[in-house]
């Protein structure tokens, strides 16, 4: 339920920002804005600025456009463009889309995803520079009862510090030791009631992977405060793997 909320209070805040690159640079450029809605369908409400440009909030938060003059209607032709061009008056061609030059037009289009990259880089930043640097643990919720982790004493709510010396902050790191131990053993410190214990166990096969028959969860220990040039610089990194694994998921898609 709470991932639901932030998803519907986050998306209309994304739509925006996105929007509004489309809509910053139609302006600079001097292309006329129609309007700019978040959200579909029916029109909760509206109102014009000094530009004439229609701002409205509509009753499906699950988007929004922004509408420009002559963007609906480009030609397909040259004769189509010429025809066009005779109706319009020297004001409309100026502020049509379709009349602006191809670096324009282009600059409108990519301003958007541009914007959602900035956004999202001083996002992390903030985060990072105000807040801290999180530390990432893994817990585990479940022991498997007959499980490698069973045998070997795992207790449910032990903390995973470290697997042969390598710190465990994440559910990658962790399955990728399982996996690449290939069955051999492997030395666990984890964190018991404040009390660091070491355990000793060889992950079994179930099929084509390694398991040790636990469930885990990862939460944030604590913050650790960066400056100002660290926090440009992990904001760099992550908002980096954020555009890598996104344009991976869709060349997996397809």
């Amino acid at each position: 339920m709470l991932g639901f909320l932030a998803f519907i209070i986050l998306l209309p805040i994304i739509v925006f920002v996105h929007e509004f690159g489309h809509f910053l640079f139609a302006r600079i450029n001097g292309v006329k804005v129609e309007a700019f809605s978040i959200g579909f369908g029916p029109v909760l409400c509206s109102w014009k600025d000094k530009y004439n440009t229609q701002w409205q909030l509509s009753l499906i938060p699950l988007g929004g456009y922004v509408k420009m003059f002559g963007q609906s209607d480009t030609p397909e032709k040259s004769e189509k463009k010429s025809e066009l061009k005779k109706k319009l008056t020297e004001k409309q061609k100026s502020e049509h889309f379709e009349f602006k030059k191809r670096y324009q037009k282009a600059s409108i289009v990519a301003a958007g995803p541009l914007f959602n990259i900035i956004f999202g880089f001083l996002v992390f930043f903030f985060i990072f520079y105000f807040k801290g640097l999180p530390e990432n643990k893994i817990q585990i919720v479940e022991v498997k009862k007959g499980s490698a982790a069973a045998v070997a004493g795992f207790k449910q709510s032990d903390i995973i510090e470290s697997i042969n010396g390598i710190n465990i902050d994440s559910h990658d790191i962790l399955s990728n030791m399982i996996q690449n131990s290939k069955g051999k053993s492997l030395t666990f410190i984890v964190d018991r009631n404040g009390k660091s214990i070491k355990l000793y166990t060889k992950p079994k096969k179930d099929k084509e992977k390694y398991v040790l028959g636990i469930k885990s969860f990862p939460f944030i220990a604590k913050y650790k405060n960066i400056s100002f040039l660290k926090s440009i610089s992990y904001a760099t990194q992550k908002t980096s793997n954020v555009i890598f694994t996104t344009l991976k998921g869709l060349y997996e898609i397809f």
